[in-house]
């Protein structure tokens, strides 16, 4: 049992196994605005967590919709 306070609240958390680490991210959202791609990377043992990625589009510039999306 973990017990902490977010905001003024004290939360507790119960946790059954060991605590694993967000180590295996997979991407579950993406959008391009034509030369920067934003990445919205999940945790996929957990689904929890959450990472954002920027890099430069490969097939940029371009206007309209991205082929390079990966998802």
């Amino acid at each position: 049992m973990i017990v902490f306070r977010i905001c003024g609240k004290t939360v507790t958390v119960y946790t059954y196994g060991p605590l694993v680490s967000h180590d295996s991210w997979g991407v579950y959202a993406a959008s391009c605005d034509g030369n920067i791609q934003t990445l919205h990377y999940r945790c996929r043992t957990c689904g929890g967590g959450l990472k954002i990625m920027r890099k430069k589009c490969p097939g940029g510039p371009h206007s309209g919709g991205c082929n390079y999306l990966p998802v």
